[in-house]
């Protein structure tokens, strides 16, 4: 199931509705491996590029998202995944553009979390 970071993520993903409704509907009690085998069959890993510390990201290219090309996974400081975005999914679901006040706002958002002893990830998908 990979490591707690990677579960964490499946699990916010789970929660938000953005999984396949494809999944088939076991009990995750039971059988907590149907979304993770459905990913693993579904999209082709092209290549990892491992956190470094001058990116402060790790980033995975796949095949099959949207059904076009490659697309690229990235997950790291909130800090540089925000400061490298032109868009973001609001409250409600919808994509707006950032504005530099917007990114300005979520950093500081981002900051308070990590003040409380939170960790913080950033996530795009490019």
């Amino acid at each position: 199931m990979g490591d707690p970071t990677e579960s964490a993520i499946r699990i916010a993903a789970e929660k938000l509705g953005q999984y396949d409704l494809n999944v088939p509907a076991e009990s995750f009690i039971q059988n907590p491996m149907p979304y993770t085998e459905h990913l693993q069959a579904k999209y082709q890993k092209v290549v990892t590029l491992d956190f470094t510390n001058d990116r402060k990201a790790m980033s995975t290219v796949v095949k099959g998202f949207y059904g076009i090309g490659n697309s690229i996974l990235i997950k790291g400081a909130p800090e540089r995944i925000i400061a490298n975005c032109e868009t973001y999914k609001n409250s409600e679901g919808h994509i707006d553009r950032f504005s530099a006040t917007d990114k300005a706002a979520m950093i500081a958002h981002v900051q308070r979390f990590a003040k409380q002893g939170l960790r913080v990830l950033g996530l795009s998908l490019i």
